[in-house]
């Protein structure tokens, strides 16, 4: 979006198109407003894709009549992670620098007095501020500026919690190490301690955990935030004056349709023993925040389950377990990975569609449906992994 569109799109008589056509793909839209050469055909387009996008990612605001930038939301919050975000942290005073489309400073605004944002781009501050006067929003002081430039010039101890939502300088780049970030955390750790004592740091999901604990001395809390079972943010809660402390990880398990989740925490450095069993009558995948906080075996402990193998986070027992954060199966079968075999299973069973997952197993996803010419989906889930005895199996389960 630029800031032409953006100041059409604030008039009501251009705003009402975004309404009318919210139901239109973006090339009937284009096809039925183009006679009138005076609209933004593209920038409403724009706006009836975000509306789609944010029916299931920012629902309250959806009937706000807002304004998004494609790119911005994407990136953002939702609402739901934002929610959980302000439950951890409270105070006087919060400063975001990385301010985007604003989601975080939305909920913020139950947690603290004053927010402040910061964001170099002109468009995303221009939406932001606009999006704070539709919902009648006044304690977010907005900053189009240079977010590191704005906080040096502030006094010390002038927050009680900065936030940063670091993003790729590049985008070409896969790397998800902080150092290809802006800002660059490592660089400003100490300014940051300047500011305030307590700093909140969103990370990708795939951000090395271990490389958090070695180059945060600081850090008090890793908490890995999973949504409806996908993995979308990992936070690092980290404390100027608690230095080199054992961290605690939180996984957290968030449902976006209502407020029930499951958090599971631990010491990050404390190996738990692994208890290695036969296949039983149910089978289990944690949630994936649980995986990655590798809380795996914790989780065991709690429901009084054993792991399949050494490897993987595969667990099974004798008893289903309702409300398992993660998926949960019963067993059918299980068999040593023969092909010849594997192929005569499927065929008597009448098995073309499947699910299928694997860990710790030599043959991708991909290899194993061309092998055994098994299409996508159905009710059957077939778990290719080892068995105690490090043996390749195929685990033939449906959902419980």
């Amino acid at each position: 979006m630029t800031l032409e569109e953006l100041e059409l799109l604030k008039q009501p008589d251009i705003y009402k198109y975004v309404k009318i056509y919210k139901d239109s793909d973006s090339k009937e839209l284009a096809l039925k407003i183009s006679k009138n050469s005076m609209l933004p055909v593209r920038a409403i387009a724009e706006q009836v894709l975000c509306n789609k996008k944010a029916q299931k990612k920012l629902p309250s605001f959806i009937n706000k009549n807002l304004l998004f930038d494609r790119v911005a939301l994407e990136q953002s919050s939702s609402e739901t992670t934002a929610k959980y975000k302000s439950s951890l942290i409270s105070g006087n005073s919060i400063i975001d620098l990385t301010g985007g489309l604003g989601i975080d400073e939305l909920s913020f605004i139950n947690s603290f007095n004053k927010v402040v944002y910061c964001d170099l781009n002109k468009v995303t501050s221009e939406i932001f501020r606009y999006n704070i006067s539709q919902l009648n929003i006044s304690k977010v002081e907005v900053n189009n500026t240079e977010s590191i430039e704005y906080l040096s010039k502030q006094d010390n101890n002038s927050f009680d919690w900065i936030y940063i939502d670091p993003s790729r300088r590049d985008a070409n780049r896969r790397s998800v190490d902080l150092e290809y970030c802006a800002p660059n955390v490592y660089d400003n750790m100490e300014l940051f301690f300047e500011k305030s004592k307590n700093v909140m740091i969103k990370v990708a999901p795939a951000y090395d955990l271990t490389e958090a604990v070695k180059r945060f001395p600081n850090l008090l809390e890793i908490q890995v935030v999973s949504v409806d079972g996908e993995c979308k943010e990992v936070l690092l809660l980290l404390n100027r004056d608690r230095p080199n402390v054992n961290p605690k990880v939180f996984s957290v398990d968030l449902n976006s349709k209502n407020d029930k989740r499951f958090i599971l925490s631990g010491d990050f450095s404390k190996e738990s023993a692994r208890e290695i069993t036969e296949l039983k009558s149910y089978f289990y995948e944690p949630d994936c925040s649980i995986i990655k906080s590798n809380l795996t075996p914790l989780l065991a402990e709690k429901f009084n389950l054993s792991f399949v193998n050494k490897l993987t986070p595969y667990l099974t027992g004798s008893e289903l377990i309702n409300d398992f954060p993660g998926r949960s199966f019963t067993v059918l079968d299980s068999l040593i990975y023969n092909e010849k075999l594997i192929k005569k299973y499927l065929k008597e069973n009448v098995i073309v569609k499947a699910n299928v997952s694997k860990r710790d197993f030599r043959l991708s996803v991909d290899e194993i449906r061309i092998k055994f010419k098994i299409k996508d989906g159905g009710e059957y889930y077939l778990f290719f992994t080892r068995d105690l005895n490090s043996k390749s199996i195929m685990i033939v389960c449906k959902k419980s």
